[in-house]
This record gives C-alpha cells, sequence and structure tokens, in this order.
C-alpha cells in the first residue's frame, strides 16, 4: 500500500524534528564544553568567590543536562531565550542582525546565481572545451582561496587601492545599510563570488553530464544552434539538480557570512554569532544556531519535492 501525502508528511516533519533536536543537542554540549563560561568572560580575573556567585546567580552552577533540559524546553514552546547577563530577549536582539544579512544576501543572490547558474551552464555544455576548462580553473582557484582572504583581497583593492568603497561595513545603531550602500560592496562580492565558484563547479558538472546525452548529441550534430540545444534540450533535464543546489548553496552562504561579516565588521547575524561565542552565551548561540539549521532543512525539503515534481511530470 502506497503511503498517504499525510502520512509522507508527518514523516517528514518527525525527521525535520529530530534532526533539529540532534543539531540543538550537540552545539549546546559543544559550546558548554568551551574553556570558560559567560560568567568567567564577564568578570574576567577575579576571586573564586566572586566567580562562584555570579555563576550561582546565573544558574551555571547546574548541571549541564537540566540546563538543556529547560533550554529545549523553551525552545519548543518559541522561545528563543534570553541573554544570560543582561537578561535582554535574544529575539529582540537578533532582529537587526537579521534583518542585515537578509538585506546582504538579497544583494549577493544575483551575483551567486550569475556566477553559479550562469557561469556553471556556459562551462558545462561545452566538456572539455577550452572554456570550460578556464571556467572550471578560476572557480577552483576561488574555492581553494579562504573566504577571509577574498575578503581582504577585496579590501585591499577597491578600498586601500583605489578607494571605491569603505573599508569597513559599519552601520550605525538604528540605521539601515542602505543609508550607506557601498558598504555592501565588498561583503556582497566576497560571498558572492565564493558561493558563486561553488556553485558554478556543481552546476558544470550536471550540465556536462546532461551534454552527453543521446537526443542532445543528435541535436548538435544536426547543427542547432549552440543556444537553442542549450535552452530546449540541457536546461529542462538539469533545471530540477540546478533548483537543488542553488538551495544547497544557502548554508555555504551562511557559514561564510560569518567569517566575511567578521572581515569587514558588517553587522550581521554572523557578526553577531561571532560575539556571542566570544562571550559564552551558550544558549543564545544555540538557539540561533537552530533556527538557522531550520531555515536550512525546510528549504532543501522544499526543493526536494520540487524535484520529484518534476520528475512525476516528465
Amino acid at each position: 500500500m502506497r503511503p498517504t501525502a499525510l502520512a509522507t508528511m508527518l514523516r517528514a516533519i518527525l525527521r525535520l524534528a529530530v534532526t533539529l533536536l540532534i543539531a540543538a543537542v550537540f552545539v549546546f554540549l559543544v559550546m558548554d564544553a568551551l574553556p570558560g563560561d559567560v560568567a568567567t568572560q564577564s568578570l574576567g580575573p577575579t576571586s573564586p568567590e566572586a566567580l562562584a556567585s555570579l555563576r550561582a546567580e546565573l544558574g551555571l552552577d547546574r548541571p549541564v543536562w537540566e540546563r538543556l533540559g529547560q533550554w529545549l524546553f523553551g525552545l519548543a514552546t518559541g522561545d528563543l531565550g534570553t541573554l544570560a547577563l543582561s537578561g535582554k530577549p535574544l529575539a529582540s536582539l537578533a532582529a537587526p542582525a537579521v534583518r542585515n544579512t537578509l538585506l546582504l544576501a538579497a544583494v549577493t543572490a544575483p551575483i551567486v546565481l550569475l556566477v553559479g547558474v550562469g557561469g556553471g551552464v556556459y562551462a558545462g555544455s561545452r566538456p572539455g572545451s577550452r572554456r570550460d576548462r578556464g571556467w572550471s580553473m578560476a572557480a577552483q582557484t576561488v574555492i581553494a582561496v579562504p573566504d577571509f582572504a577574498v575578503a581582504t583581497l577585496l579590501v585591499v583593492i577597491l578600498a586601500a587601492k583605489f578607494r571605491l568603497v569603505p573599508q569597513v561595513s559599519l552601520v550605525a545603531p538604528g540605521r539601515s545599510p542602505l543609508d550607506s550602500p557601498n558598504i555592501l560592496v565588498i561583503p556582497a562580492l566576497s560571498l558572492g563570488l565564493a558561493a558563486g565558484a561553488w556553485l558554478l563547479r556543481m552546476v558544470r558538472s550536471v550540465v556536462a553530464d546532461a551534454a552527453e546525452l543521446p537526443h542532445v548529441q543528435a541535436a548538435t550534430g544536426a547543427g542547432v544552434h549552440p543556444a537553442r540545444v542549450v535552452i530546449a534540450h540541457i536546461l529542462p533535464v538539469v533545471a530540477a539538480p540546478i533548483a537543488q543546489l542553488i538551495v544547497a548553496v544557502v548554508p555555504y552562504l551562511l557559514s561564510g557570512a560569518v567569517v566575511v561579516e567578521s572581515v569587514v565588521g558588517y553587522p550581521g547575524i554572523g557578526g553577531l554569532l561571532t560575539g556571542l561565542v566570544g562571550q559564552r552565551e551558550t544558549t543564545a548561540v544555540a538557539s540561533l544556531t537552530v533556527a538557522l539549521a531550520a531555515v536550512t532543512l525546510v528549504l532543501f525539503a522544499l526543493a526536494d519535492t520540487q524535484r520529484k515534481r518534476l520528475v512525476v511530470t516528465k
């Protein structure tokens, strides 16, 4: 008996919940295992009595499993928690950072698609050609360079040498990056080139495989214009895999944002996470990480659903 759509959806939700639970427990325990805690980071060198008093006040002297259970219960009810020292709700603190990162992602997305999808289709449609080798080598070179090095190089060239944009991407409290859009240039280019290069390599491989299919070879041999071959014969075959690859680049962008935002001082979710890790705000870091993981898993699920629909309609 074939499973009903409802049963399939429930199983997918259960898998998502279990995956998020594992990720939540893992991140919480990793943060708790780091040297020091929020009390030691805030007090610095101090007497053991003062440190013990603050740890007791913040509840850090309780067993880790008790603190983990309390956090998971709050997370299950939609409570992201509060910062241990200030008591400020994490949701209100993260809102501006999330807005800034989403804005940066919106500016970066066209660069990623142009470099990744456009470059991958252009290179892969002629596998083994000079342009294929050239684009693949360029992408591999960018991938081999760490994200912080790409951002630093762009700072040196665009900001320090030619003075086209600011060296740092600072945003005053209460202001928007759109008030000074030139601060978005370096982080957007850094993320766009790095993520686009990865996407290019993946898309190129998918397109190159499609270019070897018999009906594509027949169209090429019959003298059909190369652009027509790509549009009519290759793209319909690779549309679903490319859609999945575009979704798969989201985690790459998020991990790259942590590095790039820190290099240029951009106040996004990456910079916020880096600061919270340094302050040893365990529950805040774990909550943000789980939220990002949930977004990523939902996107993957949607892409997989779209792929299955495309397969069924063929």
